[in-house]
């Protein structure tokens, strides 16, 4: 896995502090996001970085007391 183009790239970006997707983009001018995506599977599936989901609060809107 580590010889195919990018995957050294993508490890060093993350030894180096970058843990978010949009982070790891960043660091790596020129990949594209399908390809990222496609390395970061990769790399999971031969168990050389886990993936750790966190879950987020999404934006909602609700009623004021007046519009109930």
């Amino acid at each position: 896995m580590i010889g195919r183009r990018w995957a050294a790239v993508v490890l060093r970006s993350i030894r180096a502090g970058a843990t978010r997707f949009s982070d790891i983009a960043a660091a790596i001018p020129g990949m594209t996001d399908e390809l990222l995506s496609q390395r970061l599977e990769d790399l999971e599936a031969d168990g050389l970085i886990e993936r750790i989901v966190h879950p987020t609060t999404s934006n909602t809107g609700s009623p004021t007391k007046a519009h109930r």
